[in-house]
């Protein structure tokens, strides 16, 4: 259908027959995502990712965890997925968090790196531990890196930041005054980063694109594209909603969603060419850089490192404490 026409509908579903309008033009199919496959093994940061964020997401019997490495442009690469099982509530649960995200991750040059920035969202089953986790570790350091955990709420909004400029303070004392030092809530623009995300999700290279494991399982690409957007006219106004079907996870979009976020906290996005430089210089220097044409090919330093991370090859996210469902 011509971009005219499909206008021409949506006005005509919208304002005669008063139903949504979804573009099929603009829907992503999971096995699209999976063409797009790479030959790099998760639990190894490659070579084009200088800086690392994560996002959780809790559910009523686990923690769902994404780790995403980035570089100049925002292109991004999945480096690992991970569940840890247990009830929210329980303190075991985030305790085996708590060292889940300290933990070193290893990059294809043989080096080392730490996840620097962190969201949770307490949107989910457990708001006042997620506030009581974050407190204590809103800005620490690990192994000499300083590292950053958030709780944050989506608000799915049109026109909202990617993640607010300054969080809402959410303790407070007992005689009713905000605790200066207490919890953090950072709000997030969830309209803003799914456009954001969807309208990169097939750019393979350069800024914005995205690289995805051959690792991962068709449950990730499921649930990367469980949400589509309709549109609407309200009061003839024309109303973009992000939606999705019943019963269908959405987790991996979410974390998506925040890691996009947790970049935009530290700036990613402004960060001239010379950070980004100087970021790729310390962990590949110039007489030992590893190219990214040539990192794949490195077969035998690849098995050492996911030997050393521990990694399992079977397509599954890592597990955490527990026994639960597979994918």
């Amino acid at each position: 259908m011509a971009k005219g026409e499909s206008e021409s509908m949506q006005v005509f579903y919208n304002t005669r027959l008063a139903l949504t309008w979804s573009n099929k033009d603009e829907v992503i199919k999971a096995d699209q995502l999976k063409a797009l496959v790479e030959d790099y093994r998760l639990g190894v940061c490659p070579a084009g990712a200088v800086i690392l964020t994560a996002a959780v997401d809790t559910q009523g019997n686990r923690l769902e965890i994404k780790i995403m490495g980035w570089g100049k442009g925002l292109e991004r690469w999945v480096v690992n997925t991970h569940v840890v099982a247990g009830d929210p509530h329980e303190q075991d649960t985030w305790d085996a968090l708590d060292n889940l995200l300290k933990e070193r991750i290893p990059h294809a040059s043989g080096k080392s790196m730490v996840i620097e920035g962190i969201l949770i969202d307490t949107g989910g089953h457990a708001t006042q531990e997620v506030y009581d986790f974050c407190r204590r570790r809103q800005r620490r350091s690990v192994h000499g890196v300083e590292q950053r955990i958030l709780a944050i709420k989506g608000a799915s909004k049109p026109g909202r930041p990617i993640i607010s400029t300054r969080p809402n303070m959410v303790d407070v004392t007992k005689r009713g005054r905000v605790e200066k030092h207490g919890a953090m809530l950072w709000m997030i623009g969830t309209d803003t980063a799914k456009n954001w995300i969807h309208s990169r999700m097939l750019i393979t290279s350069g800024p914005g694109a995205v690289h995805y494991s051959s690792d991962l399982p068709d449950e990730y690409f499921a649930q990367m594209v469980a949400e589509y957007r309709k549109t609407k006219y309200v009061k003839g106004f024309k109303r973009i909603e992000w939606v999705k079907a019943a019963n269908e996870p959405n987790e991996q979009f979410d974390l998506e969603v925040y890691n996009l976020a947790a970049a935009h906290h530290l700036e990613l996005h402004k960060k001239p060419d010379v950070w980004w430089q100087a970021r790729m210089d310390r962990l590949c220097p110039p007489e030992q850089s590893v190219s990214r044409e040539n990192a794949p090919n490195q077969a035998q330093k690849r098995v050492e490192l996911e030997k050393k991370a521990k990694v399992r090859n079977s397509g599954l996210p890592r597990r955490v404490g527990a026994a639960r469902r597979a994918w």
